[in-house]
């Protein structure tokens, strides 16, 4: 929970997932790191350190990341094997080639998948301190840079349909290229001023810097009942360059009276960002009368200027009361102050002098917006031993506004929206016993609409698809229910997990889509009710009972999603309904004393999507993934492992049934003494057949993308675990700590997505 839930013990809502390692008192000093170096074949190569101190209550980390393989940085499993532990041959073996840049993706319902596409290099590094100065004062920090870069190249092909009942045929090359540097610094300074009073201040600064340029060129055939022929050629060049600065404050001051259970605590938060881009958008549009010849020309060429700034400011105070045993009042008061400004400059190219110097008024714009806010709430708690719950209720007074200066009239325009939400919360927790769990919880909250979804100036970088923001947006209003059940066996590793979610939104901020003229499209951002979504997950373990399987498990998953969105096409309200269904299965061995380790998965999902105004979008298919791996550990202290996936589509259009294999190997002994060396030989793509194709369903079009993937590779390594804790050298694989085979084989899917 957030400081000032766990200070409280009032239940905010917000929540930080984190892992929270602990170390025996001996071994609180001492050092361990790893360092793997690797290079390969099309000038792969791979490169990572980490480096840990502790002295006691000290805590010194350096991090460092290079590769050009779509490894994005370290994960949790690369840290603690630096510690020689959960170090085992399956996660030596066929983890690396897992996580060796597969970047495949395939459409889930109306969206694709975020696997990483084109051709990726990273680089990172960062430094962790934490220390405790004195029994009153805490201190920890730390520092992180990267710098990704990215080549794409894409063929995309999209058909259009319009409400004549004619539709377009899109077909597009598109290369880009990008850049994204950023700098992170965090602090965190906690002061015990005395046993009844405390401060907690964390503040954060990030510097970014970006760059793209993307070329891209594009035909598009015009179909009727009667006829097709080509309606549109063109070529477009977007360049764009940006940086900003964002400064975050936290400010908690926690304060404990004589009666246990009475405390106040007040905080200041308060952001403040800015940021100053430029692009140039040059491109070439020529459309065509279905004779053939030519009936106009679009050529823009312009060079765009946008600075924004962002001050969010937010006092907050609790104070809790308890009112009996095990129960607890509390009385939350808050106050928001937001101002942002956007301003946007656009000059069009001047072919006499040479110069982007002529005012294009209508995407030039100035554009304030400020929110302000105070809401008052209540919360009552109840904590038992094996139960607990809460019952909260908050009312917010609020006021939007939005002042936009139009350079096409020299006008301000000005709208002012007043509202009062309410937030309910309950929670209920019940603790059967201490592997079984039941939790339910209701909340509701608002959304304001985004400063570029408010901004009333027209963006034309993409020539047939328009895009201007609505000043006149309501907020959104969010109602959330989940129930969920846990039940974990600590000495079988049998478990199941149960969750059920349910929610809607008042006044969703969709888009509009309408026709500015042949070919051309104005998208703009409006309310809409109607959306909801439903969602249920289940999953399984289960270990086998067989000591020679001790390790070994069954595991099952299946979901249930339904989502009803809403949107606006051609002043028609359209529904867009969403069914997934998707069952897993997946066993897994361990064998021969730990040397022989074999899994395999199945997963298979049920897609159905319906639309209420163009039934032609409407799609119904299957996507299904078989995957196994196995490792064997080899006399003299070799381990070869492989793992094969087989992405299949089935029940789609002709052309998108495709099969997608994607082998990976490698061969690895470990080296020296301590064991604490390795030298593996792996191979990604063992068949070159990765690939990256995805379709995405949206409210008037169906669109296919190809996107370039690492394919094959050959890749060498070497890597190094030291392990010095407590005074002692501690590196032998024989000495790591035990760990079930189904959250290693978890792990390492982990690895794989980052």
């Amino acid at each position: 929970m957030s400081d000032q839930a766990k200070f409280t013990k009032i239940d905010d809502g917000s929540r930080q997932r984190v892992i929270n390692l602990k170390l025996k008192k001996d071994k609180k000093k001492g050092y361990f790191g790893r360092a793997l170096v690797g290079a390969g074949t099309d000038g792969r190569y791979e490169n990572n350190i980490s480096a840990n101190h502790f002295n006691n209550d000290k805590q010194l980390s350096v991090l460092g990341n290079v590769n050009n393989v779509n490894k994005q940085g370290f994960t949790f499993s690369d840290i603690v094997t630096s510690m020689g532990g959960f170090q085992n041959m399956g996660s030596t073996g066929a983890g690396f080639s897992r996580g060796g840049g597969k970047a495949r993706a395939t459409s889930v319902g109306t969206s694709s998948n975020n696997s990483p596409t084109g051709i990726n290099k990273y680089i990172s590094g960062g430094i962790n301190y934490n220390n405790y100065v004195s029994p009153k004062l805490r201190i920890g920090g730390n520092c992180f840079y990267s710098n990704t870069q990215n080549n794409a190249e894409r063929n995309i092909y999209r058909q259009t349909f319009f409400p004549d009942d004619s539709t377009t045929d899109l077909s597009e090359n598109y290369k880009s290229s990008s850049t994204n540097q950023n700098n992170r610094f965090n602090v965190r300074l906690e002061y015990q001023i005395d046993s009844m009073n405390s401060i907690l201040y964390t503040p954060s600064l990030t510097l970014q810097h970006s760059e793209s340029e993307n070329n891209d060129t594009a035909s598009t055939y015009s179909v009727t009942p009667s006829q097709r022929f080509l309606s549109v050629t063109g070529i477009a060049k977007n360049s764009n360059e940006r940086d900003g600065q964002n400064l975050n404050n936290n400010l908690l001051f926690r304060h404990r009276f004589g009666k246990v259970g009475r405390t106040l605590t007040i905080g200041l938060a308060n952001t403040y960002s800015h940021s100053l881009g430029e692009g140039y958008n040059i491109s070439s549009n020529t459309f065509y009368k279905p004779d053939g010849t030519t009936d106009n020309l679009l050529n823009q060429n312009r060079n765009s200027q946008q600075e924004t700034y962002t001050h969010n400011n937010v006092l907050s105070s609790s104070y809790t009361e308890p009112i009996g045993k095990n129960k607890l009042l509390e009385l939350n008061y808050a106050y928001t102050n937001n101002k942002n400004t956007s301003d946007k400059k656009t000059y069009d190219f001047d072919p006499n002098s040479g110069k982007y110097e002529t005012p294009d008024l209508p995407l030039t714009n100035y554009f304030k917006n400020s929110f302000s806010a105070n809401r008052i709430g209540t919360n009552f708690r109840v904590q038992k031993p094996k139960y607990n719950y809460q019952l909260g209720m908050a009312a917010q007074f609020s006021t939007l506004e939005s002042m936009s200066y139009l350079a096409t009239t020299g006008k301000d325009s000005t709208s002012k929206h007043s509202y009062v939400n309410f937030f309910p919360i309950a929670t209920f927790n019940y603790q059967v016993n201490k592997s079984k769990s039941f939790r339910f919880r209701y909340s509701g909250r608002t959304n304001q609409p985004s400063l570029s979804q408010l901004q009333n100036v027209l963006d034309q970088s993409n020539p047939l698809q328009w895009r201007i923001g609505n000043p006149n947006l309501r907020q959104e209003f969010n109602h959330n229910i989940t129930l969920g059940y846990n039940t974990f066996n600590v000495l079988t590793y049998k478990f199941l997990a149960a969750n059920l979610s349910f929610s809607t939104t008042e006044n969703k901020i969709v888009n509009s889509t309408d026709s500015v003229s042949k070919g051309i499209q104005l998208i703009k951002p409006v309310n809409l009710n109607g959306a909801f979504s439903t969602s249920s997950y289940v999953t399984l373990g289960l270990p086998f009972r067989n000591k020679k399987l001790k390790g070994s498990s069954l595991n099952f998953i299946n979901s249930i999603a339904y989502n009803q969105d809403v949107s606006l096409l051609y002043q028609r309200k359209n529904i867009g309904k969403t069914l997934t269904v998707t069952q897993g299965a997946g066993v897994n061995f361990d064998l021969l004393t730990d040397k022989l380790n074999f899994g395999a998965n199945m997963n298979v999902s049920y897609y159905n999507i319906k639309y209420s105004v163009n039934s032609l979008l409407n799609d119904n298919y299957f996507s299904q993934t078989y995957t196994a791996d196995i490792s064997y550990a080899f006399p003299k202290d070799f381990i070869l492992a492989t793992d094969f996936e087989d992405y299949v589509n089935t029940g789609r259009a002709d052309g998108f049934n495709q099969s997608i294999p994607l082998w990976n190997a490698s061969v690895s002994k470990d080296i020296f003494k301590k064991k604490n060396g390795e030298i593996k030989l792996s191979v990604n793509d063992i068949l070159n057949q990765n690939q990256s194709i995805t379709r995405t369903t949206s409210d008037n079009y169906i669109q296919d993308t190809k996107t370039n993937v690492l394919r094959r590779y050959f890749l060498i390594s070497f890597l190094y675990n030291l392990n010095r804790m407590g005074g002692k050298k501690n590196t032998n694989h024989s000495q790591n700590i035990p760990m079930p085979r189904m959250m290693q084989r978890g792990m390492r899917n982990s690895r794989s997505n980052d």
